[in-house]
């Protein structure tokens, strides 16, 4: 450049930034993005926990539950193999939170819960039907053996 004006090192220095910032952003944007996928992933599969697991017990809400024993159902009809849903009802649960109120009643839930998690396999879902019913679900492990 021959003649140099204060124009001219303006429109020098625009040009100097505006590549620093495309090269900047060349490099930084895939790790903005891939930041924000993560972070987007992480948060749906807290979406899809709540949507699928009781708040209070932490055990399957009705429609996973539902899902979960279609799915087991029909594993049992391809393999032939034996399975056992169980039914758990807490007798008198009304007269609990009437008489101790609900914070009594949630604790006896948690606790039963927690009893029978101790029990089921890690593999063995367990799902709150509502209210005060649990039904476990197992996969036997026995051929034509029956509880009694």
């Amino acid at each position: 450049m021959l003649y140099e004006t204060p124009a001219s090192r303006g429109a020098l220095l625009d040009t100097l930034m505006s590549a620093r910032l495309g090269i900047a952003m060349l490099v930084m944007g895939p790790l903005i993005l891939s930041s924000s996928m993560v972070a987007n992933r992480k948060l749906v599969r807290r979406l899809e926990h709540s949507g699928n697991h009781d708040f209070l017990t932490g055990t399957l809400t009705r429609s996973a539950l539902t899902r979960k024993a279609r799915e087991l159902l029909e594993h049992k009809r391809r393999s032939k193999e034996a399975v056992s849903l169980l039914l758990i009802d807490i007798d008198h649960f009304k007269l609990i939170n009437d008489t101790h109120g609900h914070i009594v009643g949630d604790r006896v839930l948690t606790h039963v819960t927690h009893v029978l998690r101790r029990e089921l396999r890690r593999d063995q879902p367990l799902g709150r039907l509502g209210g005060k019913s649990s039904l476990p679900y197992c996969r036997a492990h026995w051929r034509r053996r029956r509880w009694r």
